[in-house]
């Protein structure tokens, strides 16, 4: 093994060129088929002797482009979607993208066959799930990888510098096969839409898939939420996942997980519910927590385990589920993992245990204790619905105000700004907006798109400079309020034209609490 970029890397044996698109479909090579294969890129500056590099197009640059400089390099092979005069052999492939899925599965000997690999999609609640599923995994005695939004985690080894939930899919495929290499024995996922759009996933076995719901995001790349769903749908539906017939884990309350379910086949389906009352699904879910009960604590309700989900524990039962996060939407992020749980095959009353335990997730809910007679947290909504879910959980908890700072991130779906800022003002005491990750954009002029969605814009408390923002919230703040800080979660920097400048929300909220006077005890 050696290291690279904190993660664990195997070393492989070089491979034919032939034997990596052998069979493929809609692919053709010219040149010399024994040409040896000892690493793959996507990236001519990381290019090594002995590569094979992938001339992906790109919304900016086209790979095509920089072949020349991956050939000097060392490149020995090229995978193309027209031929280029250089004198190496050369893959054509219809879309280069679409090919790097089926040629570094093949290159890396199929990693995901070597895992109990979960995935799970949906618009909120991902990376959640994600952390839950593999604390289960792990406290059932099976070392678990993890990848998605807030991390990568390879043998163990962590890594923090993610730019997307869900990576290319060559980056996706080394880092199961160093997963496989460490001694990890399952692995879970976050799926993004866009991974799946772009078939990053396309070439993973997964063991269990899991649904978690859909709202309105991704729309700059996607287009429209129809064909939003489609890419989602995707991983439940598309022969290349369902041919494999994995357990599909569907949240019920969620009216496109009604729409899913209704497509799967039954065999293969785990459903939940958050039994609480509200409109939803009118059937019952083979797993329901009922009797939910909201506290500044956490989450408590009666676990029923009942149907198909009945069927793996070898009878209906009952268990009383004691969760330590804060708000509703974490108790359908629960079921999620429990019904993962159960897909592949884990113990109940283990896990049962086990959530009890849960730590939680970096920027998720996360409190900022600096001995203030209020409540601060961080979070990482930044959809409409994620938004209004937070706020109306410290509406639930909160015995005072509801303060919260909103911003929007640039060159994103920019029609959800003034539903985000509607949530914000209907779910808020005092709203505070600022500026996110403006990106190339004027924070200016996202903050006027978010301010638009609001009925009293002039009410709003408002500066473009996130710190001072935060400043503000937090000076308006009396014991017994909540201070939400939202948008940002996790993320470390804020990029500002084209340029990522140091700013963590927690790390800035101490600070400014120990400004204020405070001090944790």
């Amino acid at each position: 093994m050696r290291e690279r970029a904190g993660i664990s890397m195997i070393e492989l044996p070089s491979v034919r060129l032939s034997e990596l698109v052998q069979d493929l479909a809609g692919v053709s090579l010219s040149g010399e088929p024994t040409t040896a294969i000892s690493s793959l890129s996507y990236n001519s500056a990381q290019v090594e002797p002995g590569a094979l590099f992938f001339c992906v197009p790109g919304l900016k640059r086209d790979g095509h482009d920089f072949a020349g400089d991956a050939v000097e390099r060392g490149a020995v092979a090229l995978v193309v979607q027209h031929r280029l005069p250089l004198e190496v052999p050369q893959v054509l492939a219809a879309d280069t993208r679409r090919a790097m899925g089926p040629i570094a599965a093949r290159f890396f000997s199929r990693p995901s066959r070597g895992l109990l690999l979960a995935g799970i999609t949906g618009t909120n609640g991902k990376t959640t799930s994600a952390y839950l599923a593999a604390w289960l995994l792990e406290a059932s005695g099976l070392r678990t990888g993890l990848i998605g939004t807030v991390e990568r985690r390879v043998g163990g080894v962590s890594r923090r510098d993610v730019d997307r939930t869900t990576p290319e899919a060559l980056d996706l495929q080394r880092d199961l096969a160093g997963m496989v290499a460490a001694g990890d024995r399952a692995a879970v996922m976050e799926v993004s839409s866009h991974a799946l759009e772009l078939s990053r996933a396309d070439d993973l076995v997964f063991a269990a898939v899991a649904f978690t719901n859909l709202t309105q995001d991704h729309l700059d790349f996607h287009g429209n939420l129809d064909a939003y769903y489609r890419a989602k749908a995707r991983l439940f539906l598309d022969p290349v996942f369902a041919d494999r017939e994995p357990p599909a884990v569907i949240n019920m309350d969620d009216p496109v997980g009604r729409r899913i379910a209704r497509q799967v086949a039954p065999h293969r389906l785990l459903t939940f519910r958050v039994a609480d009352g509200r409109a939803g699904a009118v059937e019952p879910a083979d797993l329901e927590l009922q009797g939910l009960k909201v506290t500044p604590a956490g989450i408590e309700g009666l676990l029923r385990v009942a149907g198909r989900a009945a069927d793996r524990v070898h009878a209906s039962v009952s268990r009383e589920l004691h969760i330590p996060l804060l708000g509703r939407f974490n108790a359908s992020n629960v079921l999620t993992a429990l019904g993962l749980g159960l897909a592949l095959g884990l113990d109940l009353d283990l896990m049962v245990e086990a959530v009890a335990d849960f730590p939680g997730v970096p920027g998720r809910m996360q409190q900022v204790d600096a001995g203030q007679p209020f409540t601060v947290l961080v979070d990482y909504a930044h959809t409409p619905d994620s938004v209004e879910n937070v706020l109306s959980t410290a509406r639930d908890v909160c015995p005072g105000r509801v303060i919260a700072l909103l911003g929007c991130g640039g060159d994103r779906d920019r029609t959800k700004r003034p539903r985000m800022g509607r949530a914000l003002e209907e779910g808020a005491d005092v709203a505070v907006v600022t500026s996110d990750n403006p990106r190339t954009e004027q924070p200016t002029a996202i903050i006027a798109e978010v301010l638009a969605g609001l009925e009293q814009p002039e009410k709003a408390l408002v500066d473009a400079d996130r710190r001072q923002a935060m400043r503000t919230a937090l000076r308006q703040a009396a014991p017994g309020d909540i201070v939400l800080i939202l948008g940002k979660g996790h993320e470390s920097g804020q990029e500002i034209n084209g340029r990522k400048i140091a700013f963590d929300d927690f790390t800035v909220a101490c600070e400014l609490l120990r400004e204020q006077g405070w001090r944790a005890t």
